[in-house]
């Protein structure tokens, strides 16, 4: 696989352009999005976000900007019917890329140093040319990853809140198999096309098992303009602290052991 210098000038392109965007459409999602987003996520406590990291911030405004509806409307697809981008922009052209995005569960297959790496989506079962110069640093063939994910022209670019999954050797299989039986019920294989309400669901529980293992501890930002396109922070893996051990209380609050709630996958 490689990864030529046009698209990866287009993916610096657009990710400046999505990170200029970012301010705007944040201020479109009223303020109980993000608290909605954080009680779905077992990240609201005491009337407030239990917010430990930049990473698990990210991941609850991902949430709320994509998984949050108002009258059947994400922000990404109220912003596109208020019409805020004029006809021809750039802006325009990503919001609309944006509204196509899907959240799923990744394997890195292959990497190409400083470019990307080809990655397939275990629960759509195709693959992908995924375009991230600070994550092609630090991740590895085999590494599982859940991410929303941007279609472009030629590759796929993540929404920026990625959770690197940390699975036993040889535990890819078991995990998609419990994901795909939470999600979709028993012995029911996932359908091409995902209704909003399948969506939602797959990505909360991608969510709520990667938070619940600890993977918000497994990422780390880099200071602004440390890498190319990197916008606000660029995304790397950093060294794992302990994860979550299989007795201990399940991070969604449920109250039961994580081995009995989220970590069934």
């Amino acid at each position: 696989m490689s990864i030529d210098a046009a698209l990866l000038a287009d993916y610096v392109r657009l990710r400046n352009v999505s990170d200029g965007m970012g301010e705007e459409l944040l201020g479109r999602a009223v303020r109980d999005c993000f608290q909605e987003a954080a009680r779905e996520l077992g990240l609201w406590e005491n009337g407030r976000a239990q917010i430990s990291s930049e990473a698990v911030a990210t991941v609850i405004v991902d949430f709320a900007m994509y998984d949050v509806r108002r009258s059947g409307r994400n922000v990404i697809g109220q912003a596109l019917a208020e019409k805020i981008y004029h006809e021809g922009s750039q802006e325009l052209t990503q919001l609309l890329r944006m509204s196509k995005s899907w959240y799923s569960l990744f394997t890195i297959l292959e990497i190409v140093p400083e470019k990307g790496f080809k990655a397939r989506d275990v629960i759509r079962q195709a693959d992908y040319v995924w375009i991230d110069r600070s994550l092609s640093r630090t991740a590895k063939v085999g590494d599982m990853l859940a991410s929303r994910v941007i279609p472009c022209e030629g590759f796929i670019m993540s929404s920026g809140a990625i959770l690197p999954l940390a699975l036993k050797e040889g535990g890819h299989d078991k995990f998609q198999a419990g994901i795909v039986k939470l999600v979709f019920g028993e012995n029911v294989a996932p359908p091409k096309r995902l209704s909003d309400e399948q969506e939602h669901a797959l990505a909360k529980t991608l969510i709520l098992v990667g938070l619940g293992s600890g993977a918000t501890d497994r990422v780390r930002y880099a200071l602004a303009g440390k890498h190319v396109g990197s916008g606000k922070a660029a995304m790397e893996f950093a060294t794992p602290s302990r994860p979550v051990g299989r007795n201990d209380p399940c991070h969604c609050k449920s109250g039961r052991k994580f081995k009995r709630c989220c970590g069934r996958a």
